[in-house]
């Protein structure tokens, strides 16, 4: 038996604000997402990892892999460590 621990990686994510839409479609243009806008609050994703939704205050995140996560603000903040790099 052997000890391991799981690599970290960087990810680019971005907080839905209800005002930032082209920010949210830039950063997710890379990872072949279609994003649809559903009234001022919610964002309807659709990418290989199949179709998520984004309220107001929730983060989408792009891994260095493509791979796009959607996450509530409080769920971000377990498990991101914002760099300031």
């Amino acid at each position: 038996m052997i000890t391991c621990r799981k690599r970290p990686y960087t990810a680019t994510a971005i907080q839905w604000d209800g005002q930032n839409f082209d920010q949210v479609c830039d950063m997710l243009e890379p990872a072949g997402c279609e994003v649809d806008l559903y009234g001022a609050d919610m964002v309807m994703l659709r990418s290989a990892e199949g179709i998520m939704t984004l309220r107001l205050g929730d983060y989408v995140v792009r891994g260095e892999n493509g791979a796009v996560k959607t996450y509530t603000d409080k769920i971000f903040a377990v498990k991101y460590e914002v760099s300031l790099a």
